[in-house]
This record gives C-alpha cells, structure tokens and sequence, in this order.
C-alpha cells in the first residue's frame, strides 16, 4: 500500500511523471516530496500537498537534505531525453552522474526502496523480440541516450551492491496525456497535415498511465535488482499513423520513407542546427530509433507485477482528447 508511506519524487513534472504522481494520489498518498528544477512549472501543485525541493540532480548535498531520512520509497524520473548529438555531454551527465548522485543520496538517507525509471533505449536493440533477457547494447551505443541509461542502471545496480534496496523498469514508446514534447509532435503533425513521411521502424506503443501503474506495482512486489520492460502493443510506425489518420480525419501517407533518405534527412536537418543552434526535429540518432525493427514480450512485468497494455485506437483517442482539451491540436 502506498498510503502513509513518504516518498521522493524526480522528474514529476515531466511525462511520465506527471502520469506517476496522479497515479500515486489517486493511491492515497500523502507524503510527497517532490525534486524540482528551478525553472520548473509546477504551478499544477498549488492545490495538492506535497513538499517542493527546488534544485538539480548534480547537487550532491541538496539530494540528501531533500530525501527525508529512512524515506519509504524514491521514484527517480527525471531523464534527459534528447536525440541531438551536440547535447550528448549534457545528458550524459543528466543520466549517469545524476542517478549516480541519487543512488549515493538514498544510501547515505537509509531510503528502504529505490525504483529507477530506465528506458527500453539502455538494450539499444534494433531487430527482433526484446525481453529481459537480451543482452544490454546500451554498453556500447553511440547513441548518447543509450548510453547514458545503460550506465545509470550500472549506477543502480552498485548501489544495490552496497546494500540499498532497488528495482528498475524500462518502459518502451510512452503515448498519452502530459506529453509535450515527444510523441505529440507526431500528432500535430497528422492534426495539421503536414506529417513528410513515416520511417520503417516498428515500436511498442506504453500509455503513460499503465507505465505509471507499472512503476508503483514494480515499487511494491518488483524484486530487488529485476528489470521489468513495460511495453504496448506492437506495430509498425506506418499502422500508428494509419490509425492516427482515421481518428483526426486527415489523410496520411500510405508507404513509408527509404531508410536512406531517413537519414540523409536526419545528417541535413543536424548539420542546419549546428548553425541555428535549434534543437532538429530530426536527427540521425532520433532516425536509428525510427527504423529500428525490434519489438517487445512484456511477459514478466504482466506476470509479476500485473501490468496491463491499453487497445492502441483507445490510447490514441485519449491522447488526441487531451491535445483537444489543452487546446494544442484543433
């Protein structure tokens, strides 16, 4: 049960972390402490309690005045999840030094549970079934979000190696409510006509809010040390936007985009931006994600943690609902 515990959130005011801490009031809990960064909005707590922590994850000190002593549970969100080359560094240092300076901060606050919010990038797979089983190719990615999530688990797992209590969960494509700037482009886009084209890929499309319940389920019966992936239905990036189509009443393309001209748009749209220093819409890392073929078993985290997949035209639907509501999409 989550009411009565204290619990320290990062990354709440991001996408799924937003999902998570309605997920965790919705469960009674009462005792929040949530890690802000300083020019965070969370102007959508004024009406809730909870405690509000303004700092950064590569403040060592701050972290462990923040995380209250013996803290019943610690949800670390909070990512970096750029795909521009030229932001590799900073992220690196976001996801690696940042969870490594989490993982001290729990150990030195007596934290009795840790649960790090991974991604399905730290396997780095581009072809065939994923579980966890397979090998972890984030080791030796050259995509700096891979990279950067292997080595925060690596963090994790030392942890756990000095005694703290830990558990890990990699959800795959998140879709849903709270999304600002991930896969809604994807849905202005199609809302708006102007989607150029669609990649090869295949993906595995999460809702948010089923992530969000797998994160709390991984929190209270994940075992100590386990991955659990929390994946969607499977399907290729041309059925998404097919579905995507029929539920905004637009046309769409119906053939996807060569993998060569994918990233040969990719390497034009990064080279422009390393002279307008804005962020590419496109780029040959966000390019390799898009083509990749791999798809997701979930089995374990439907078995153990009683994790469950939402239809791919409802978590379209609802997603589409909320851009409407929120005024992004007309």
């Amino acid at each position: 049960m989550i009411t009565g515990k204290t619990i320290f959130i990062t990354g709440a005011s991001g996408f799924v972390g937003r999902n998570l801490l309605e997920a965790l009031w919705q469960q009674g809990a009462n005792t929040i402490h949530i890690m802000a960064r300083p020019a965070s909005d969370v102007a959508y707590l004024q009406d809730q309690e909870g405690h509000i922590h303004r700092g950064t994850l590569h403040e060592p000190e701050f972290l462990k005045q923040s995380i209250p002593l013996n803290c019943d549970l610690v949800f670390h969100v909070a990512a970096n999840t750029s795909i521009w080359r030229k932001q590799a560094q900073e992220q690196i240092k976001d996801n690696w030094d940042g969870t490594k300076n989490i993982v001290e901060a729990c150990l030195s606050q007596g934290v009795k549970r840790l649960v790090h919010v991974s991604s399905i990038a730290a396997y780095d797979c581009s072809q065939g079934v994923l579980n966890e089983k397979s090998e972890q190719l984030g080791a030796v990615s050259a995509s700096s979000y891979a990279f950067s999530k292997y080595k925060a688990e690596e963090e994790v797992r030392a942890g756990i190696a000095k005694g703290l209590d830990a558990v890990i969960v990699n959800p795959a494509h998140v879709l849903g409510p709270y999304d600002r700037g991930n896969w809604v482009r994807m849905f202005k886009m199609v809302s708006e006509n102007k989607l150029p084209g669609i990649p090869s890929g295949k993906g595995s499309f999460a809702d948010a809010r089923q992530v969000a319940q797998g994160v709390l389920a991984a929190a209270q019966k994940g075992g100590v040390g386990e991955n659990y992936i929390l994946g969607g239905p499977n399907l290729t990036f041309l059925e998404l936007v097919t579905h995507m189509g029929r539920l905004l009443d637009q046309k769409v393309p119906t053939s996807t985009i060569p993998d060569w001209l994918m990233t040969v748009v990719g390497f034009g749209k990064e080279f422009v931006a390393n002279f307008t220093n804005k962020v590419p819409d496109i780029t040959p890392q966000g390019v390799k994600h898009a083509i990749s073929q791999a798809t997701i078993d979930d089995t374990k985290a439907q078995q153990e943690l009683g994790y469950t997949h939402t239809p791919i035209e409802t978590l379209l639907q609802d997603t589409i609902d909320w851009l409407r509501q929120t005024q992004q999409i007309k």
